[in-house]
Formats: C-alpha cells, sequence, structure tokens
C-alpha cells in the first residue's frame, strides 16, 4: 500500500485536501493538445506542431533593435544588424552600392580639430557659370566635384580674391555657402568668418576661381546665412549674421551692381512703423537746378516780390567761383529792404526711403559780399516741402555777409521743428531772402557791390523705422525648404559659440514679406518646437524638417520631424547597431531620409535610410572599405547632396589631412535599384568578402516545443558560382564564429539539408550574406525557406487505484471529497508517497475515476449513506471480492517530468 496525497496538505484534511491508500499506480504518457484562443501571431499554437516551413522572403521591415526573443510571425521581416545589404524594397536583399573613398585631398586641409572647432560642410547645387556643379565648403577650403576624370571625386578649388594670387585656402573658414543674385546675375557666394569678408564668383568652375569682395566684414563677424528670394518683392538677398560689428540680418536688391554693398535691415514686421534701434545714416545732396521758368513760378507763388531780386537764379550750382545768383544792394535802401525769395531745388535723396526717420537736417549756404560794407545780412531761411514750409524760419542771427564761406542752418540732430520723413526730403525746397535787417549800406559801399549766393546743400540724419533682431553666432543655415520658399531657417546656439560645441543649439525660422509701403522685406521669426536640448543637425524634410540633436556636443540620439503644420513626431532612432551609434548629420529626399550614422567611439560610420516608419542600414559599413575611420566626421551644416552626379559624401580627418568618402544615392529611394540603377556598382566587402544581414532572435515555434531545423531551401534564381548566397544559422545563443548551420548557395531552387537528421533548437539567429564577381550584379539573398519540426514534450497521466474507503467513509464521500479539493484551484499538487522524495509533489488536474464495467455489488436503493460499505465488491464464484477504483489525474506542464 503506498499512501497518495492529493491538494494542499498544510491545509484542513477533508476540504483542502485528501489522502488515499493506494494498491497501485499506473503512469502513462499522453500528447499534449493545444488549442488556439486568439488570431494575434505567435499566440495560436496548433498550427505549430509537426513539420513546419517558414519562408524568409522578405525584410523590408528594416531594423529592430532588441536583444528579447522575438516571434517570428511578428518579427520575420526584420533584422538586428545589417553590415549593408539593401532590403528598403520589398523581397529585396542584394549587395550595396560601392563606397569609393579619398584617402587625402591634394592640398586638403588637417581638420583634426574642426569638428571642435565648430566647422560645418556646407553643401551647393549650382549652375553659375553655365555649367551644374556641386560645391562644398569645409573649413577653409572650397571643395568642387569632378566632372570628367574620376568622376565624383571631390578636389580643392583654389581661389583668387580680390587679386591677391591663387591659394588654397580661402584664408578663414567658411560658415556659409550660397547662391547670391548681384547685379542681374546669379554668383556663388562664400561667407568668410571675421574679417574676411563675403566674396563672390560668376564662374566657380574656374582655376582659380576668381573671388571679389561683396560685402565688407570685420573682425569677430560671422555669417550665418545668406539666401537669395526670387519672389521677395523685386528679388532681395538676405544675410544673417554679423557684419562690421552689427549683428541682426540685412538684405540689399538683386539689382545692385557688385561694388561692396552697403547692406540694409531687416525690420521686424509688427513693429516696422516705430522707431528702435537702427544706426543712423547720414546723406548729403546738393542744389541741382532748375530753369528759369521754375524760378519764376516759385517766385510768382511766393506772394509780393523784394526790393531786391537775385539774379541768374539757376546758377548756385558747384564748387566754382564764377557762378552764382546775386543781387546789388543800393545805398539809398531802407532798413528792412529785402530781396525776393531765393529758391534752391532738385536735391537727390533717392536714396532715402520714404519711409525713413528724418532725425536731423542741416542746410549749408555758401555765399559771399564784394563789399562787406554792404551790410547784408539774412532776412529768412525756411524749408519748405509741397510748397509750404516746414518747421521754422532761421536766419542767421551772427552778423553780415562776409568774405565766400558756408554758413550752416539746423544740424543733423535738429529737426527746425518739424517731424520728417524720407518722403519729406523728396520734394524738399529752400526758400532765402536777404537785405538790410541792422542796417543799410554805408554809403562808401565800392560801386557794383554784389551779394551773392554760390551753392546750397542739405544733408539729413535718418535711419529706418522698426525693430532689428539678431540671433546668437555660431550656427549654420539649414538647406532650402521648398515648402516654404520665402523662409530662411538656422541653427543657432542660445549665446555666442562660434569658435567651439559648447552652448545648446536650437532650430530658428525666418520667414520674410515685402512691403510694397517701405520698399523693403520684413521678417517673422519663429522657434521650432523640436522637443530636445541640442539640435545637432536638421534638413527639410516632408515639408517640414528632419531633426537630429539631444546631446550639445554632438552627434545626436534623438531624431525627430516637424510638419508642415509645426506638430512633433519622434522617429524613435534605435541608438544600437551592433554598439551604440548616434547620427552625425541628416538630408532628405522626398519622402525618405538619408542619416550619416557614426558608432559612439567614432569606430565606424554607415548612412542609413529612414522610410516607412523605419531604419534601413542599406550602405556599406565603412570598416568593410579599404579605409576605416577614427574620427567624427564634420557633421553638415547646410546639407545638400550632389543631384548632378546622385553622390552623397562623407569627410573626416585622416592623419594631417582631410579623407572623403562617397557613395552613390538613388534619385528615388523608393525603387527597386535593380530596375532603375541597375548599372551603379554594387560592393563586396574589401578583400572581395561577403556582406551580412542578421536576423534577430527568433523562435519559429512555440519555444517549449521540441524543434528541429531540417531543411533550408534557397527559393530565389539568383544564385550561381559566380553570385552565392551564403546562409548561417546559430542556435540557442551561438555565434556565427561557430554557426550550427552553413550552407553556400550556387544554385537557384537549391535545397541543403541538415546533416544528422537536423539541429535542435529553441529559438534561433539566421545571417545572410551575399557575395559575386561582376560589381555592377548581385544576387538577391531571397526567399529562404527552413524547414523544421515540432513536437510537444508528452505530459504524463496518473492513475490510482484504490479499494478501502473506510477512512472516508465510503467510495462516493471518496468522490465528493476528490471533486472539492480540485475546485479549489484549476491545479492542485499530488504527492505520491511511495517515491523516494516523498516532499516532492506533481501539478496534476483531477479528471474523474475509471470504475469496473460489470459485476459490482452496489448497495440498496435508499440506504442511508453511513450503511455504505467502504469497499466495492463483486460476487466471483460465490466468493466476494474487493474492486479497485481508479482515480485519474493529469500533469500538467512544470515539474510533471520529476
Amino acid at each position: 500500500m503506498s499512501k497518495v496525497v492529493f491538494g494542499n496538505r498544510e491545509g484542513e484534511r477533508g476540504s483542502e485536501f485528501i489522502e488515499l491508500e493506494a494498491n497501485r499506480i499506473a503512469i502513462q504518457t499522453y500528447q499534449q493538445s493545444y488549442q488556439s484562443y486568439s488570431a494575434e501571431p505567435g499566440l495560436s499554437r496548433t498550427s505549430q506542431a509537426g513539420v513546419d516551413k517558414k519562408a524568409l522572403f522578405d525584410l523590408s521591415g528594416g531594423l529592430l533593435a532588441s536583444p528579447d526573443i522575438q516571434d517570428f510571425e511578428n518579427a520575420y521581416n526584420r533584422y538586428s544588424y545589417n553590415e549593408g545589404i539593401q532590403t528598403r524594397i520589398k523581397g529585396m536583399a542584394i549587395l550595396p552600392f560601392a563606397l569609393t573613398n579619398q584617402t587625402s585631398l591634394t592640398n586638403g586641409e588637417n581638420i583634426a580639430t574642426g569638428v571642435a572647432s565648430n566647422y560645418r560642410c556646407h553643401g551647393l547645387n549650382t549652375a553659375v557659370g553655365g555649367t551644374q556643379r556641386y560645391l562644398v565648403a569645409a573649413g577653409q577650403r572650397i571643395l568642387r566635384a569632378k566632372l570628367t576624370s574620376a568622376l565624383g571625386d571631390l578636389e580643392v578649388a583654389s581661389g583668387n580674391i580680390d587679386g591677391a594670387g591663387s591659394a588654397a585656402s580661402m584664408g578663414a573658414v567658411v560658415t556659409c555657402l550660397a547662391e547670391l543674385m548681384v547685379n542681374g546675375s546669379r554668383v556663388v557666394a562664400a561667407a568668410l568668418k571675421g574679417a574676411a569678408n563675403i566674396v563672390y564668383t560668376t564662374d566657380p568652375g574656374a582655376t582659380p576661381i576668381v573671388w571679389t569682395t561683396l560685402v565688407n566684414t570685420s573682425s569677430g563677424d560671422y555669417i550665418t546665412g545668406m539666401q537669395f528670394f526670387q519672389t521677395l518683392g523685386p528679388g532681395a538677398n538676405v544675410i544673417a549674421g554679423k557684419i562690421a560689428g552689427t549683428n541682426g540680418f540685412f538684405y540689399e536688391l538683386a539689382d545692385v551692381a557688385a561694388a561692396s554693398w552697403s547692406l540694409k535691415p531687416v525690420v521686424l514686421v509688427d513693429n516696422k512703423d516705430d522707431e528702435g534701434s537702427i544706426a543712423t545714416v547720414d546723406t548729403s545732396a546738393e542744389y541741382a537746378g532748375w530753369g528759369e521758368s521754375d524760378f519764376a513760378n516759385q517766385i510768382n507763388n511766393s506772394g509780393t516780390p523784394g526790393v531786391y531780386a537775385f539774379g541768374n537764379p539757376d546758377n548756385i550750382v558747384g564748387d566754382t567761383t564764377g557762378t552764382y545768383a546775386a543781387f546789388e544792394p543800393q545805398t539809398d535802401a531802407a532798413i528792412g529792404d529785402a530781396t525776393g525769395p531765393l529758391y534752391a531745388g532738385g536735391f537727390d535723396f533717392s536714396d532715402v526711403p520714404d519711409v525713413a526717420i528724418v532725425k536731423g537736417v542741416l542746410l549749408e549756404v555758401e555765399k559771399s559780399i564784394t563789399d562787406s560794407q554792404g551790410n547784408v545780412a539774412d532776412i529768412s531761411i525756411a524749408l519748405l516741402v509741397n510748397g509750404g514750409q516746414k518747421g521754422i524760419d532761421r536766419p542767421d542771427a551772427s552778423g553780415y555777409w562776409g568774405s565766400k564761406a558756408f554758413t550752416s542752418y539746423g544740424g543733423l540732430t535738429d529737426n527746425w521743428g518739424a517731424e520728417w520723413t524720407g518722403a519729406h526730403l523728396k520734394t524738399l525746397v529752400v526758400r532765402l531772402k536777404a537785405g538790410h535787417p541792422f542796417e543799410i549800406p554805408a554809403v562808401g559801399m565800392a560801386l557794383n557791390t554784389e551779394a551773392r549766393v554760390h551753392r546750397v546743400r542739405v544733408s539729413a540724419r535718418w535711419r529706418m523705422p522698426g525693430q532689428m533682431v539678431s540671433l546668437p553666432l555660431g550656427g549654420f543655415m539649414v538647406a532650402r525648404n521648398p515648402v516654404f520658399p520665402l523662409r530662411m531657417s538656422v541653427v543657432t546656439p542660445r549665446a555666442d559659440d562660434t569658435d567651439g560645441i559648447t552652448v545648446p543649439r536650437e532650430l530658428w525660422h525666418i520667414d520674410l514679406a515685402w512691403d510694397p509701403a517701405s520698399g523693403r522685406p520684413l521678417m517673422a521669426t519663429s522657434q521650432a518646437n523640436v522637443g530636445m536640448l541640442n539640435v545637432h543637425a536638421a534638413s527639410p524634410f516632408q515639408g517640414g524638417y528632419m531633426v537630429v540633436g539631444d546631446n550639445v556636443v554632438g552627434p545626436g540620439q534623438l531624431v525627430k520631424s516637424v510638419d508642415v503644420n509645426g506638430d512633433l513626431r519622434n522617429f524613435s532612432f534605435p541608438g544600437f547597431h551592433g554598439e551604440e551609434v548616434k547620427v552625425n548629420s541628416c538630408f532628405s529626399q522626398g519622402q525618405w531620409a538619408t542619416l550619416d550614422v557614426i558608432n559612439a567611439d567614432f569606430s565606424d560610420r554607415q548612412w542609413w535610410y529612414w522610410g516607412r516608419d523605419t531604419y534601413y542600414p542599406d550602405t556599406l559599413l565603412q570598416s568593410l572599405s579599404d579605409m576605416a575611420i577614427a574620427a567624427q566626421p564634420l557633421p553638415w551644416g547646410t546639407a545638400e547632396t550632389n543631384l548632378n552626379q546622385n553622390l552623397m559624401y562623407s569627410l573626416f580627418p585622416r592623419s594631417s589631412n582631410t579623407a572623403v568618402v562617397r557613395q552613390y544615392l538613388p534619385s528615388n529611394l523608393g525603387l527597386d535599384p535593380r530596375l532603375v540603377d541597375d548599372d551603379a556598382d554594387k560592393t563586396l566587402a574589401s578583400g572581395d568578402v561577403a556582406v551580412h544581414v542578421t536576423s534577430n532572435l527568433l523562435t519559429l515555434g512555440p519555444p517549449e516545443a521540441l524543434q528541429t531545423l531540417l531543411v533550408a531551401a534557397y527559393q530565389g534564381n539568383d544564385a550561381n558560382d559566380d553570385d552565392t548566397v551564403t546562409l548561417e544559422v546559430a542556435m540557442n545563443g551561438g555565434s556565427f564564429g561557430a554557426p550550427d548551420v552553413s550552407t553556400d548557395f550556387t544554385e537557384a531552387m537549391q535545397e541543403y539539408e541538415v546533416p544528422d537528421a537536423g539541429v535542435a533548437y529553441q529559438y534561433l539567429q539566421y545571417r545572410l550574406g551575399l557575395s559575386h564577381s561582376d560589381t555592377d550584379a548581385t544576387p538577391n539573398a531571397l526567399p529562404i525557406l527552413l524547414t523544421s519540426e515540432h513536437e510537444w514534450p508528452a505530459e504524463r497521466q496518473i492513475i490510482v487505484w484504490a479499494s478501502d474507503f473506510k477512512a472516508h467513509g465510503n467510495i462516493f464521500n471518496v468522490v465528493q471529497l476528490m471533486e472539492t479539493v480540485q475546485a479549489l484551484r484549476s491545479v492542485q499538487p499530488l504527492y505520491l508517497l511511495a517515491y523516494p522524495d516523498t516532499e516532492r509533489s506533481i501539478p496534476a488536474v483531477f479528471e474523474g475515476y475509471v470504475w469496473p464495467q460489470s459485476g459490482v455489488n452496489m448497495p440498496p436503493p435508499n440506504q442511508p449513506r453511513a450503511a455504505i460499505p467502504a469497499k466495492l465488491t463483486r460476487e466471483v464464484r460465490g466468493d466476494l471480492q474487493d474492486l479497485d477504483i481508479g482515480f485519474v489525474f493529469r500533469t500538467v506542464p512544470g515539474r510533471g517530468d520529476s
């Protein structure tokens, strides 16, 4: 006899456990039966037993950076690591485009400290000079993509600035490279840091490039951005930064000649009419002369003529002694006798905008008298606007006219008691009367004495209304966004940071509009909501902007977009690809973005594509090419790729020079490159080594099942002796240094049977490799079919046979107690105390009992339960025989195999 307990032995006997004396115990196995209880992939178990086939037919789900085991149904088209296999098109896994390395540029610059010194690359696609070209400003060099031999290679374009002679260096760091409009023609302009000026060229293809100064700058100046806006009024150039010591935004119209520009400020639209702190300007103009009839009309309109009249009133022009307007004073005159008015007009103040606020008007009259005994003095000096006097009359009270000299009236801070604008200066007329306010001419005055007016000059001090705004220095201009044709976007630090990267950067938009009333551009500023501490890189993207950042010194750890409405979206950059990675630069192409991704320790780099809400490391790792990297590449400021030759570049320090890597960039990343870019070179790793893509850890079936990989089949048509597809499989966390399965497919529709009746696994990871012999051809690694056998571990059924139930009264009490214990919870411990380990229980479910089929002596009907015997019996040849009752228990997964 063996004692068997079902239920919690620590509980109350009879309600929480039941104890039996077993005659014998029978144990047998049975197959699990799993029911499907959800349509969610990965939860159904019924379809995953027996022979199971899984097709690896697509990797367009992109990168999934996760160390966890993934269910095949959820991650069949994802991968954890990609050395460059192109996967962004559904069903495609082909070799990447070739990397072309330039280990050092001839006459290149040592950019080892470039990143820390706030160097940026600025790209420019331009047709200035008549040929489509691609230029890059990097450090103190202008680089140019070759159009003949070594197509696409970058070369240092030597320059000759203002005739100083040919030189590789521009003499200062280039902070911005842009197209501007000068005198009605497009030019390429380069902004040089500090006092090296803004220079321009009409032929960027020349050797050397001839550069001419466009804007003079001074020490400490820094240009953040420059842009020409075709539809801003008549066409205007806008420049952002510090110029000649003043930080702000400035403009010059497109038709202004190339002589060194005198830039004008761009002010905020909200206070365009208010006087701000814009620097004042002094403008002078001399009387330009009127015809006789005009003078006569002016005199006739001025009331009663005087005693005297000026002769030759139109002769007060130019710095000559012999030309003047004059009258002859007479000895018989009376005190108070005066001339009729002498008018001087035609002053050229066309350069003063009508809306300008005039702070003061200085009038200078050059006059003389041939004999001072004429006792001539001012009677009236007034300024007229549109025929009416403006301000006060202010004759010189200092005395008589004498030898030829200028007399000043008013001043550059004197507004004559009136408010003036630039429009008033356009119709300004000076009115002068002279005579004898104090004393008549002396008797001894020389005969034919003349009082003469030689010249009349007016100067005005004015400033434009409106408030200038400035942004801190040290940032860069973002590439032009076609959705916003009148916008300049810049990334600027929170405080000046021109020589390093120590201050967080922000993305700002400057939206421009033309003001017809003042004939000038106006601006409005807004800071983009990017949801990160620091903006490291930015680019136009899908009508808005892609922004990379969150690390003050860069590279970026976050990738987000700000759409056309300003709404923010996080692109969940994974930050891990074999090791920690970050983003150094970003570029846009329609619905796609390209990211220059680098290892956190700068030991590797790779271009990634973003599209369809995922990341694709679809380009060759730099470490697999023939040139390694060990330092951070220069980040891009104005991020433009080479559109003319469909190339993208990354520049980084190498030894004491500048190294460049470039790669073909498809014009449409959403199209299959085997169809539209079939002539572009595909590549292997350096040394003709295969390029690989590695899956995530995968369960092909339920991991608790017994699984064996039996067959791997290549079901594509691209593999041959020259174009090989390699499959490696590592089981249960194994490595690809010693994979459990490895085979090369060199034929279409080729099958590989795993030796030794397959390899057992719970989960696996596969790696696909590609190699080829023809540089513009590539096999497709997909599809691959994996065949496995899945079986469930056998569970056990235990039947406890007993016949003596006196401890419980009778069999009916036992059954009732068994059902009571089972009802407490679905699984109860079953203790088989005959086993050596008497403390170990087996998780089990009571499923019922096995009755004898016939011959049972049942108690009489309606007999009290207490009178029922403790045993069941049957009569065999006249003798009573005890009958065993079998209690059936089913073990469940857990410790049921103990």
